[in-house]
């Protein structure tokens, strides 16, 4: 009788550990499962956090960037602005260095056929009056001295033009060149719009 008594104790004590170790492994596995989603959660959450920021960091660079884009192509309106008007100057004091040569020529010219009149008279008055012949070389000696001052004068204003345009000329090139480097200037939009390829023209 008592080893019968035994063999049911010994069944029903297995019985109940066997119980307790399935009851304390699904609790195990609930617990593991339950932190594993708590892990998934705080990562989640983490790479929420961690795109929002890289969104705000990329709206603040775009944000920079429209302003620096605004300043430059403020920067280079003002340069072609004073481009615009340097050269409208230049077209002015050409006109003028034109007009001013045109009546220093036509002096010239004056000068040059009041030369010839003059040593016609004195090749005339030669056979007739040596005074008067005389007189007629003088006026024609002066007239010819004025003719060569006249043409110093021309030539003269002529080279210091010369060199005023050529300085005026090398200034608007380096100012047209800056200018046609700010037109290069890549928009936010094109930046963006190419997945921050930078796109020359």
């Amino acid at each position: 009788m008592k080893p019968a008594l035994i063999v049911i104790a010994l069944l029903f004590a297995g019985a109940a550990g066997f119980l307790l170790y399935r009851n304390y492994s699904a609790e195990a596995e609930r617990a593991l499962e339950a932190e594993r989603a708590e892990l998934l959660r705080q990562e989640s959450l983490a790479r929420q956090a961690d795109l929002e920021r890289r969104i705000a960091a990329e709206e603040e660079a775009r944000r920079m960037a429209e302003q620096q884009l605004r300043a430059e192509q403020a920067e280079a309106e003002r340069a072609l602005q004073q481009l615009q008007a340097q050269q409208a100057a230049l077209r002015a004091e050409r006109e003028a260095s034109e007009a001013e040569m045109a009546r220093l020529v036509a002096e010239r010219d004056r000068l040059r056929q009041e030369a010839a009149n003059a040593e016609g008279e004195s090749r005339r008055l030669a056979e007739t009056r040596a005074r008067e012949a005389a007189e007629a070389e003088q006026a024609r000696l002066e007239v010819l001295r004025r003719l060569q001052a006249a043409e110093a004068e021309a030539q003269a204003a002529a080279d210091r033009e010369a060199a005023r345009v050529a300085a005026l000329q090398r200034q608007i090139e380096q100012e047209r060149a800056l200018a046609e480097s700010a037109r290069m200037i890549v928009t936010p939009d094109e930046y963006y719009g190419s997945g921050g390829a930078v796109l020359k023209p």
